[in-house]
């Protein structure tokens, strides 16, 4: 990635960003969810770094699917969590 993007973004959450390009589809989005809250953050917080509403975050955890974007983002989120 280059541009303005890579001056605010750091190498890592781009290396979680690259992985999350060719990730296998996800069928558990409540564990990945569950997983992030596990390690220590809100689902509020979890909500704007993804730039959607608190409510859509506990719509995925009953089950509902994220679309393309917010999906792709959760799972980068999950990667970036789990390699702290």
């Amino acid at each position: 990635m280059t541009g303005l993007y890579s001056a605010y973004v750091s190498p890592k959450q781009r290396e979680a960003e690259d992985a999350a390009a060719g990730i296998k589809p996800v069928s558990d989005w409540p564990k990945l969810i569950e997983e992030i809250v596990s390690a220590g953050h809100t689902r509020a917080r979890i909500a704007m770094a993804l730039y959607v509403p608190e409510e859509a975050i506990e719509r995925w955890e009953k089950g509902a699917i994220p679309n393309y974007e917010a999906g792709r983002r959760l799972v980068t989120l999950h990667r970036f969590v789990k390699d702290e």
